[in-house]
């Protein structure tokens, strides 16, 4: 039975609440480079609404998400709303669901996109306004992974567009398989044995807890004093690491340091993947 440890969660928060630390790896994110690759081809305002498009249609990819937002700027240019509809047509990394996700791209375009664009006209961008415009357009609750998810890449979007944001502390974490194995990992939450599937476990939380581990983490925000969003960026990138060696923790700090460059930031981060060393596995 798993449980939540709030505590812990503070914990892994007041660990993580270094400013440096998380720019750096922001900065380090693949999904941040390909942001900037696509304001570069489009130019703020259309760069913004394709990619809270493409973010509304990012789940259940066929290819890592690294791999799909490079792809999303491959498939970049202007006029932004063709371009959306041949990226969901036509990328291999969303070639399940596909009509699904052209009903989806179409109500954004019909009904997302009016409510956004007074917003992007502004000097900064106010996340929790995008969060509520999409949630309202797309009838979704604003703690929706996908909601959230475009609020993050809204935020990457002004960052990469050197324009000031707001609100980030009303975006809920984007609950994926990533966040979900860090949160195990991390002993958010606790009650998960060495001898389960750890991975298998973190593909069913997001879904079944996902409520439990959006709290754990605005209890980790609260510590580290950063909006979940802007955490989200570290527990993504590492939980690439974490679920790459979860039988080799003694390296996982290694995989970090070679994607971020954060060697000074290692036994900070360590939290992330600390329950893992309760685990008999074999050392590298």
């Amino acid at each position: 039975m798993l449980y939540p440890n709030e505590k812990r969660a503070r914990e892994v928060g007041a660990a993580l609440g270094e400013p440096r630390l998380v720019w750096a790896f922001i900065s380090a994110d693949p999904q941040f480079h390909s942001v900037k690759t696509i304001l570069e081809k489009m130019g703020f305002r259309e760069g913004l609404l394709y990619i809270v498009g493409v973010s509304l249609v990012s789940y259940l990819l066929t290819t890592r998400g690294e791999e799909h937002w490079a792809l999303a700027a491959e498939f970049s240019s202007r006029p932004y709303s063709q371009s959306l509809r041949k990226f969901v047509r036509e990328s291999p990394s969303l070639a399940r669901l596909r009509e699904q996700r052209l009903r989806r791209l179409e109500l954004y375009l019909s009904r997302a996109v009016p409510l956004l664009e007074p917003e992007i006209e502004k000097e900064s961008i106010d996340l929790s306004r995008i969060l509520a415009s999409l949630s309202t357009a797309m009838e979704a609750t604003p703690d929706s992974k996908t909601s959230a998810f475009a609020a993050k890449m809204a935020l990457y979007t002004a960052v990469a567009g050197g324009r000031r944001f707001s609100g980030g502390d009303k975006v809920p974490i984007p609950v994926d398989y990533r966040v979900s194995l860090t949160t195990l990992t991390s002993g958010m939450l606790e009650g998960w044995t060495c001898q389960q599937d750890i991975r298998r476990l973190a593909q069913i939380i997001r879904s079944s807890l996902r409520t439990t581990i959006v709290r754990l983490w605005e209890a980790a925000s609260k510590a580290a004093e950063k909006p979940p969003v802007l955490l989200d960026s570290v527990a993504w990138v590492s939980g690439l690491c974490i679920d790459e060696n979860i039988e080799r923790p003694a390296i996982i700090g290694e995989c970090i340091a070679r994607k971020v460059g954060v060697d000074s930031y290692l036994d900070r981060l360590s939290v992330l993947w600390g329950y893992l060393d309760r685990c008999n596995y074999s050392r590298p």
